[in-house]
C-alpha cells in the first residue's frame, strides 16, 4: 500500500516536472521567435512572452506584424495548456489526498520499524485495516 502511494506521488512529481520543462522550453521558444519575427532584443522578447503566457495584456514593445499576431496567439494557446496541466496535476494530487497519504504512510512505517516486535506489528496492521474498513 506504501509502495502503491509512494509510486502515485513519485508519478505526480513527474507530471509536474514535465509540465514545468514544457513550460520554460515554451518561454524560450517564445523569445526566439519574438527575436526571429519581430526582431526584438532578448529583454523585449522575454516581457513580450512573460505578457502574453499570464495572459496579463500590457501594451506591446513594438506594434506586431501578421506574422507576430499569429505567433502570440499560438504562444497564448500552448501557454494556457501548459498551465492547465500543472494546476491539475498539483490539484489531482492535493484533492485525492495523495500528499497526506503519503506523509501518513511515511509516519507510520517509521512507528512500526520502532516497535520492532511482530506481534506489535500485526497488531497495529490489523487496527489500521479496521480503521479503513
Amino acid at each position: 500500500m506504501v509502495k502503491r502511494k509512494t509510486r502515485l506521488l513519485i508519478r505526480n512529481v513527474n507530471n509536474t516536472l514535465i509540465a514545468v520543462v514544457m513550460l520554460f522550453m515554451m518561454m524560450t521558444i517564445g523569445v526566439v521567435g519574438y527575436q526571429v519575427i519581430e526582431g526584438y532584443t532578448f529583454d523585449e522578447a522575454l516581457y513580450m512572452v512573460v505578457i502574453t503566457m499570464s495572459t496579463v495584456g500590457f501594451t506591446e514593445v513594438q506594434p506586431l506584424s501578421t506574422q507576430g499576431h499569429l505567433f502570440t496567439v499560438i504562444l497564448i494557446f500552448a501557454s494556457l495548456g501548459i498551465f492547465a496541466s500543472i494546476l491539475s496535476t498539483i490539484s489531482r494530487f492535493l484533492i485525492d489526498g495523495g500528499f497526506r497519504d503519503y506523509y501518513f504512510d511515511r509516519k507510520l512505517d517509521r512507528r512500526i520499524k520502532r516497535m520492532g516486535s511482530p506481534d506489535q506489528i500485526d497488531r497495529i496492521k490489523k487496527t489500521i485495516q479496521f480503521q479503513d474498513s
